[in-house]
């Protein structure tokens, strides 16, 4: 009879914990946390260093800041009635352009993430820009709205967002498709640079043939900013401060080219981030506020390094603890006494017997009383362990484990509320 109880139990408790796992897979894929988590992660992060590769080199990167060339161009009403309303400031496209043009006739750049909209707006310089553009190798665009992009350059642009729970939380997730099946720009440089495939199966999504997520937490293995406002290095105290390796577009590049102070041998074998890199497009993130360019770069060295792939001991590890919770659960239900487990017992015989000879060593009188207290305060404290191994604590420790190791976030709140919804019932029919 109790054979049967343990294989009911092992069998519910497998169904179960089978279902919450698919569930768990499915919370991955979701675009946000859901409010509740991104403490726990940030936390977590912030505690342990874990958002920060401190191996990885970033000599060869160059932010390229924007935020300081601006011209002002008319804005139209947005009646369509011709009539102008005003100016709006925009990149300095003339910059731009001779930046690329220089960039394009050395030809000796790693690749270039250039996150500056061309959407919208018109100007004299757009042809030969975009041209250019078109005509250069590993470089890519950001964008708010791929159908507003001009299609000469549409091949090389990608959408470039994340989506957030409501408006002002911080960014956690970031979605390598789009729900309408475009590739967020991060995944497009990952396929053309590096070859990376993600395909949607009907059961989920597969990378290069291996499980993985549509929507993950990127590691920060790159950053500009420490702290709000601050930079790692900085070199202008009076002003907004910026790390000495940021480069502006046009005062420390194209001015100091067209006078012949430097040459394009400087951007040789260099990843280039051309971006506005100040607070105007800066984003809460669990490294400290980071501006755009940075955050797409981070979530495409996430990928290629692996982060959206689950490890299998992952999902074996999730589901081991599930199904120890649910035996845990349904003990009541199939009569099952955990103090009548083998293991519990075979442990209670090791402990008699350390014990046993621990007293014969040390030379103790009254062996039998001493050997009688060790035992009833190990019974004690391995009954108060199995109590405490309930399936919240589980699963915290779950939580903290798996992040820990893998950078995945286990969310434990629906898992726990099943558990406890079930208990509840069980308790109110015994």
């Amino acid at each position: 009879m109790k054979n049967k109880n343990y294989l009911y139990a092992g069998l519910v408790s497998l169904a179960l914990s089978l279902i919450l796992l698919v569930w768990a897979y499915s919370y991955w894929n979701r675009s946000y946390t859901y409010g509740y988590g991104d403490n726990w992660i940030s936390k977590l992060a912030k505690h342990a260093d874990l958002n920060m590769d401190h191996d990885f080199d970033p000599s060869g990167i160059v932010p390229v800041n924007v935020a300081y060339d601006k011209v002002l161009i008319p804005c139209v009403s947005k009646r369509d009635t011709g009539i102008i309303c005003g100016t709006t400031p925009i990149t300095d496209r003339s910059k731009l352009l001779d930046f690329l043009k220089m960039l394009k006739e050395r030809d000796a750049y790693e690749y270039i993430l250039c996150d500056v909209s061309f959407e919208g707006f018109q100007t004299e310089y757009d042809e030969e820009l975009y041209s250019t553009i078109a005509s250069m190798r590993d470089i890519f665009v950001a964008c708010a709205d791929l159908s507003k992009v001009p299609e000469v350059i549409r091949d090389k642009t990608a959408e470039s967002s994340y989506t957030a729970r409501k408006v002002g939380d911080p960014f956690m997730k970031y979605d390598l498709i789009f729900p309408e099946g475009n590739p967020n720009l991060a995944l497009k440089m990952w396929e053309e640079l590096d070859g990376g495939e993600i395909r949607k199966r009907w059961w989920g999504y597969t990378s290069n043939g291996k499980l993985c997520v549509r929507s993950f937490i990127p590691d920060f293995r790159y950053s500009i900013y420490d702290d709000i406002g601050e930079a790692k290095e900085t070199d202008a105290p009076n002003s907004v401060r910026y790390p000495s390796t940021m480069e502006n577009l046009g005062a420390d590049v194209v001015d100091l080219y067209r006078e012949g102070y430097i040459s394009g041998k400087f951007f040789d074998g260099k990843v280039i981030l051309i971006g506005d890199l100040t607070e105007n497009d800066m984003h809460t993130t669990i490294a400290a506020n980071q501006p755009g360019p940075v955050v797409v770069y981070n979530a495409y060295l996430a990928l290629v390094n692996g982060d959206h792939v689950i490890p299998f001991w992952v999902y074996a590890l999730i589901l081991l603890v599930l199904w120890v919770d649910s035996m845990f659960l349904f003990r009541h239900v199939f009569a099952l006494k955990i103090a009548d487990l083998k293991w519990l017992k075979a442990i209670e015989a090791f402990l008699s017997q350390s014990v046993d000879l621990a007293g014969t060593w040390n030379g103790l009188k009254g062996k039998e009383r001493f050997k009688k207290l060790s035992m009833e305060l190990l019974r004690a404290g391995l009954s108060i362990a199995i109590a405490l191994l309930t399936y919240n604590s589980l699963l915290i420790l779950l939580m903290i484990c798996v992040y820990f190791t893998s950078g995945v976030y286990v969310n434990i709140i629906f898992a726990g509320t099943i558990f406890s919804a079930i208990s509840l019932i069980i308790n109110r029919g015994n």
